[in-house]
């Protein structure tokens, strides 16, 4: 009897359950599947208000546990109620959270037994409330919504949730432990000696010795610093790259950044790149393994969102400011042809002053020296490299804002990038709008406001290909 199995019911009957074989595999006439399907709808209506009326008698069970002890309730529930104390403390559960429950069974259509999983308070509060609001989490590699979530992949993602909490708890002690032994060392303070006369020499060694075990405990200091630094880093790459996982692409054209995140890059450069946007770029444009170019990568945003995605990162700049970007001109390329899968650049502004360049002098190529004029010269040089590492279908994104000019009138930087790399030979296939929160003036605005003005308004991200690809 190896294709069925025996169930025992809660009053000792007995029922033999067929093994699950799919509907279609049965040699079923028309009028059976016909008679099958209205008898599914049945039971359907009768489920959805099976739910309901097990709220009312958790509710009423509940009234009984209010008024009388527990010994009172027990004895009345096996001989008045006739269920099992175990079936009565799920139908209290139920009914203790009503307004969840009822929401779980009208808009996802699950079960008593699902609906109880799902508001159990063993669920981190974020997890539970995305699934709840009918977003996707990802499950064996898959995003799936509580719509098509089996009661055994609800299991498994609430223990992923678990596992993940527990972890960032971890991370989260380890860095205050840290943080108050550095604390505690600071307030020690070296032992004072008195030196006299006749005890110099023995006063001498005792204050070298005294010295050198400061100094060891300053460079302990300075090493435990750096650890903090370090670990804190880590545990925000990895609380990031689990909200990416779990959060995925912004589908829409707008992309809201409420407040730029700090894991990536270096946090003292204002102009960096929100690390949001570098983040949405690798992920609609890229995929896992592939090589991203940043040229002008500065602060290195590119570099550590690189590594939380599980991408290549080729990095440098005429001025880095990240340990693990090169120094390397954008319009000379020490990489071979077609080896890149997506490029990213964020250019600066050009000097909205006109400058007059002496034709003796070595050629400028920092951006952010030149006029347009001159600008335009150098940018079209680096746009024929990147062309040249890009391969055949490829991609190149730019990060530009746009300004206004009080004084000398709008500048649109955006379009006046866009129709240099058109020219260039390259087609434009997407472009997001990026919302900046206001956070100020940079320094390195400075001059221009007093000139010109300048105040950044917002973004554009714009994608292209090359010709080549269409």
């Amino acid at each position: 009897m190896n294709e069925t199995a025996l169930l025992e019911l809660e009053n000792g009957a007995s029922v033999v359950e067929v093994s699950t074989r799919q509907l279609k595999d049965y040699q079923l006439t028309f009028e059976d599947q016909i008679w099958l399907r209205s008898q599914a709808e049945i039971v359907r209506q009768h489920g959805q208000t099976a739910v309901l009326h097990v709220i009312e008698a958790g509710k009423a069970l509940l009234d009984v546990t209010d008024r009388f002890p527990t010994g009172v309730f027990l004895s009345w529930l096996r001989e008045e109620v006739g269920i099992p104390r175990t079936t009565a403390y799920k139908w209290m559960a139920l009914a203790r959270n009503e307004e969840r429950a009822k929401q779980i069974h009208e808009a996802f259509g699950r079960g008593m037994e699902d609906i109880l999983i799902l508001i159990s308070s063993q669920w981190p509060e974020d997890v539970q409330l995305k699934l709840l609001a009918g977003e996707s989490v990802e499950i064996d590699g898959v995003k799936k919504t509580l719509h098509e979530l089996t009661r055994e992949e609800i299991l498994k993602v609430r223990k992923q949730a678990q596992e993940a909490e527990s972890r960032n708890k971890d991370l989260s002690t380890r860095n205050r432990e840290l943080e108050a032994t550095v604390k505690t060392l600071r307030t020690l303070e070296p032992e004072k000696i008195e030196v006299t006369p006749p005890d110099y020499e023995k006063a001498r060694k005792e204050n070298e010795t005294l010295r050198r075990s400061n100094e060891h405990l300053q460079n302990r200091i300075a090493t435990l610093e750096e650890e903090i630094q370090g670990r804190r880093k880590s545990f925000e790459q990895e609380a990031r790259a689990e909200i990416l996982r779990i959060q995925g692409r912004i589908l829409s054209s707008v992309w809201p950044i409420e407040q730029p995140f700090r894991y990536a890059g270096n946090p003292d450069w204002e102009e960096s790149t929100p690390a949001q946007v570098v983040e949405q770029i690798v992920a609609h444009w890229s995929g896992e393994g592939n090589v991203v170019l940043d040229p002008m990568a500065g602060s290195g945003t590119t570099v550590d969102v690189c590594k939380i995605m599980n991408r290549q990162a080729w990095c440098s700049d005429l001025s880095p400011r990240h340990e693990a970007v090169e120094v390397m001109d954008a319009a000379s390329l020490e990489i071979k042809d077609g080896d890149v899968d997506l490029v990213f650049v964020h250019p600066p502004i050009p000097v909205l002053v006109k400058k007059d360049v002496d034709p003796d002098s070595e050629r400028e190529t920092n951006l952010g020296k030149l006029d347009r004029p001159n600008y335009r010269v150098v940018f079209g040089s680096i746009l024929s490299e990147i062309k040249r590492v890009l391969r055949p279908n490829g991609y190149f994104a730019v990060y530009a804002q746009e300004f206004d000019c009080v004084q000398s009138g709008y500048f649109d930087f955006a379009r006046f990038l866009s129709e240099e790399i058109v020219r260039h030979g390259f087609i434009e296939v997407a472009r997001a709008v990026v919302l900046l929160p206001d956070r100020g003036q940079p320094k390195a605005y400075e001059p221009y406001m007093q000139s010109e003005g300048l105040k950044p308004d917002h973004a554009n991200v714009m994608v292209f290909k090359g010709t080549y690809a269409v």
